[in-house]
């Protein structure tokens, strides 16, 4: 169990922080009543303050929920099942009290499905501006929707050399530029991976959303789940991921993070300092990674460039789901009805990447 000071009382489907931290969208069902809500709450001071009832309804059927980054608005997700059995899902935004429907399947280039694809339930995300909604489909591309117009572009994932048994779709803040007539530029990250046995092979693409085109991939034999950075186009990428047991004593997949360099392919493992348990997480920008620490049983968020770290020993679970905010925004960890902010009260120093 955690210790510490638990922000809520009912067991949320899901839940969603905001970019800075400091908003706080839940979806539940309450005990007694028969319609799902979503709730907006306001944090602050690992408190929560005012709510704001943003839509209720029978329909809300997925337990997935994306916030905005900034707005009070989030997008949710419902499935039904046609006469033949087929399962189609449709993508809402939560705003003004109302659902908007985001119309992903209007695409004019949307190819059909094909009969053997895999059922999976859409999660789409917000871009790092709010401005985009991207909706993975499948393991044959992604719909971009512009939220202004609501336009739908299809847009199909690279050749994938063999079969892709999982996939991980994210966003990245908005890339620097050298370049006077476009400073910045907005992308999305797609790994995609295959595992036969003891043979993984992972392909990360990213994606402009200006132009809807693949500008930068790399090719790896462990799987990445999350790319993070302030100019990929240029600099090396942090990535967090897993690889598979190499020895007799390792039992289970072990987390890995990397810098990595696309244009050579070169990679830089990088040491965590402890022994982190499975789930890990990165700071948008590629300052910190966070993660439960079997060895000093406590919560970690270590610089890899410095290798300064903070540490949280007041509560401490292995099966929690952390919520890493961008810049230094707080860090938030879930299980069933518990949510807890990190309180660093602890630091330590480490050898990072620029002492090398």
């Amino acid at each position: 169990m955690f210790k510490g000071t638990a922000l809520l009382d009912t067991q949320p489907d899901s839940l969603a922080f905001n970019r800075a931290g400091d908003r706080l969208f839940v979806k539940l069902l309450p005990a007694d009543r028969d319609e799902y809500q979503v709730v907006r709450f306001m944090v602050g001071e690992g408190k929560l303050g005012e709510h704001k009832l943003l839509f209720d309804s029978v329909i809300l059927n997925r337990a997935y929920l994306a916030a905005h980054p900034q707005l009070d608005e989030c997008l949710v997700t419902t499935a039904f099942q046609n006469d033949e059995g087929e399962v189609h899902d449709a993508v809402w935004r939560v705003v003004g009290g109302q659902l908007q429907a985001v119309k992903y399947d209007s695409a004019a280039n949307l190819p059909p499905a094909k009969p053997h694809d895999t059922y999976f339930p859409l999660k789409p995300i917000y871009s790092w501006d709010g401005e985009h909604v991207i909706v993975p489909l499948s393991h044959h591309g992604l719909c971009v929707v512009t939220g202004q117009t609501g336009e739908s572009t299809y847009v199909a994932y690279p050749e994938f050399e063999g079969e892709t048994t999982g996939q991980q779709v994210g966003v990245v803040p908005n890339q620097l530029l050298v370049d006077e007539e476009r400073p910045e530029v907005r992308l999305v990250y797609v790994s995609r991976w295959e595992v036969r046995g003891n043979h993984e092979y992972c392909q990360v693409h990213l994606l402009d959303l200006d132009s809807c085109r693949w500008v930068t991939s790399v090719e790896l034999d462990w799987i990445v789940y999350q790319v993070a950075g302030q100019k990929l186009l240029d600099e090396p990428w942090l990535a967090r991921g897993s690889r598979p047991p190499q020895t007799n004593v390792e039992h289970a997949r072990l987390p890995r993070y990397a810098r990595i360099d696309p244009g050579s392919g070169l990679q830089d493992f990088l040491e965590f300092w402890g022994e982190p348990y499975w789930e890990t997480a990165l700071e948008p920008h590629g300052r910190y990674i966070v993660y439960m620490d079997q060895q000093r049983h406590g919560l970690v968020r270590l610089n890899p460039a410095t290798g300064e770290m903070d540490i949280d020993r007041s509560w401490y679970d292995q099966d929690a789901q952390l919520f890493v905010t961008a810049d230094d925004g707080p860090v938030y960890a879930w299980k069933r009805n518990v949510l807890l902010a990190a309180d660093w009260r602890e630091q330590a120093k480490f050898e990072g990447y620029e002492d090398e």
